[in-house]
């Protein structure tokens, strides 16, 4: 249902940035990265930062709302999730810049570590990985301690 709400938005208004963000979360969540790429690819695109949007939709009686408001998304969350599909395409160069360019803007920092230490470790650089799952915790991205444990000495 929530890919029929999101598709129906984008037949309204193409260029919302919520909604092509919405559904490249909802492809990489699924693993269908290709699609992915191209929501993530509209969105960054269209994406400026007073981009506002509230979105009212009428008739849509069928999904049980007639208003949707969206909050406000950041650049970095759709570098991030661009990041994730670069990492998955092994475009690892520009995954490493956009999980940099996460911890930068202080956005996911500890996840945005996690994903630098898989890329260090497809390179086999495992000190440069550990070194990024020690970060990774230290910014409360729990999930990297089993990773570290086993590649780490």
């Amino acid at each position: 249902m929530a890919l029929e709400v999101w598709n129906r938005i984008l037949d309204i208004d193409s260029t919302n940035v919520f909604s092509l963000y919405s559904l490249a979360f909802y492809y990489i969540n699924i693993t269908d990265f290709k699609r992915a790429e191209i929501f993530i690819n509209k969105a960054i695109m269209y994406y400026n930062d007073t981009y506002q949007y509230s979105i009212s939709i009428n008739n849509m009686d069928k999904f049980g709302f007639h208003n949707l408001f969206f909050n406000n998304i950041t650049n970095a969350e759709l570098v991030f999730l661009r990041g994730i599909v670069n990492y998955e395409f092994e475009k690892f160069r520009e995954a490493f810049v956009d999980f940099k360019y996460c911890i930068e803007n202080n956005y996911n920092v500890g996840a945005s570590h996690h994903w630098l230490a898989y890329i260090y470790y497809c390179f086999n650089d495992i000190d440069k990985a550990c070194l990024e799952l020690e970060y990774a915790m230290k910014n409360g991205f729990s999930e990297a301690k089993e990773l570290k444990d086993s590649i780490c000495k």
